[in-house]
């Protein structure tokens, strides 16, 4: 099934990659309809999902500013790029199967001034829900993002012509974003930044479930676009410091956790 409606071109292409996640794809949906001026934009669903799943969502993929495109992508970075190949909008944003954008009223604006001072990536901040407590990514300076992105993929929007050039290395699992951007190599002043969080994402994904896979594929980006000694010893920590975290999050109680923030937030 490949649901094509007829709506004027859009601006912004919003691309979901699911796959057998009904319930997730359905809160995304929602809040997307309920949260974007639709007129001015599209989203695409890149579903490899079983015809039975689709079938419980399907009253849902009706809506006139959805794209509904069957897939048999292997990864996510496959159904991301067949999202890239079939997006008519002048800016793409991928937002996973779950994730929630923020309502914004100067979404619009931010496109339109990003298109104008012809910078064709706007980073933004987004919200990470991490056992139930949300947390505020801020984004990087680009002098700190030497072993990674400045922000997630959720955080970023890029103009359709720069992404259609550039497609995402489907030989990593979950690094292929952080490849991509050093692919990139963008200039700070090529770059739109936005100082409000524009999604809200899960921080316990499939890459913190596979951590140890993220640090071999950026140790092995690394390899490839960096020789300076400086990377490899900034690498050293930002190893280090996953491995810490992975292992305070193990340890510390949840209960403690949601004690401190509310301390803190209260004082």
């Amino acid at each position: 099934m490949n649901t094509n409606h007829t709506t004027p071109t859009p601006i912004l292409s919003i691309i979901t990659v699911v796959k057998n996640n009904p319930q997730d794809l359905c809160k995304t949906i929602e809040n997307v309809a309920h949260s974007i001026y639709l007129a001015f934009c599209e989203h695409l669903i890149i579903d490899a999902s079983s015809q039975e799943t689709i079938f419980g969502y399907a009253s849902l993929l009706k809506q006139t500013h959805i794209r509904h495109i069957i897939s048999q992508d292997r990864s996510i970075y496959e159904g991301m790029n067949l999202g890239i190949m079939h997006a008519k909008g002048a800016w793409l944003w991928f937002i996973n199967s779950g994730d929630l954008v923020r309502p914004s009223s100067q979404l619009t604006d931010i496109l339109t001034h990003a298109t104008m001072e012809k910078k064709p990536l706007i980073i933004a901040p987004t919200i990470e829900i991490w056992r139930e407590q949300e947390v505020i990514r801020t984004v990087k300076p680009l002098d700190r993002c030497l072993v990674e992105m400045p922000t997630s993929h959720q955080g970023m929007v890029f103009f359709s012509g720069l992404h259609k050039a550039f497609l995402y290395n489907t030989n990593y699992k979950i690094c292929a974003d952080f490849e991509l951007f050093m692919k990139l190599n963008i200039n700070a002043d090529k770059i739109y930044k936005v100082s409000e969080p524009i999604a809200c994402t899960q921080a316990e994904g499939y890459s913190s479930r596979n951590w140890m896979l993220m640090l071999k594929e950026k140790k092995r980006i690394l390899q490839s676009y960096e020789t300076r000694i400086t990377i490899k010893i900034r690498y050293f920590f930002y190893f280090l410091t996953n491995v810490c975290k992975k292992a305070l999050r193990m340890i510390i109680p949840k209960s403690f956790i949601k004690y401190m923030r509310a301390k803190v937030h209260t004082s």
